[in-house]
């Protein structure tokens, strides 16, 4: 429940390309946060394709995609976006949620609101690109 309303479903949606090691940050860092949002992952065929595989058995909550061929990012996230009718939270593989999102979940609940932003800060506490998702 947000500020008394009960909040729409979540789901998290991750492109994931190459970096095992991230993506398996990013999905525990979802799982403390998160838990209990459906949680998509979308692998776009790299060198790194293996490994991520290999997560599949880590994370058997993660509805997982593996690519044939490298789509893209945009044809990826609609092709996860075409799976769920829930609210959509869009991750990149090397973000790591530093707490629950509610202000951005309640913004959602408000009228006329179609997408938010959480705040993204790096290590430091810099605000701006390449961050962590606070």
């Amino acid at each position: 429940m947000i500020d008394g309303q009960a909040a729409r479903p979540l789901s998290v949606l991750v492109v994931s390309y190459r970096r095992a090691d991230l993506l398996r940050r990013c999905l525990d860092s979802v799982h403390k946060h998160l838990s209990g949002c459906r949680v998509l992952v979308w692998d776009n065929l790299s060198e790194g394709s293996p490994a991520i595989r290999e997560l599949q058995s880590e994370y058997p909550g993660v509805e997982w995609v593996f690519s044939d061929s490298n789509v893209g990012y945009a044809a990826a996230i609609n092709g996860l976006a075409a799976r769920t009718e829930d609210d959509m939270l869009l991750l990149n593989p090397d973000a790591e949620l530093t707490g629950p999102l509610a202000k951005s979940r309640a913004a959602l609940q408000q009228p006329r609101v179609a997408a938010v932003s959480p705040k993204v800060q790096d290590d430091a506490g810099r605000s701006g690109l390449g961050c962590r998702q606070a």
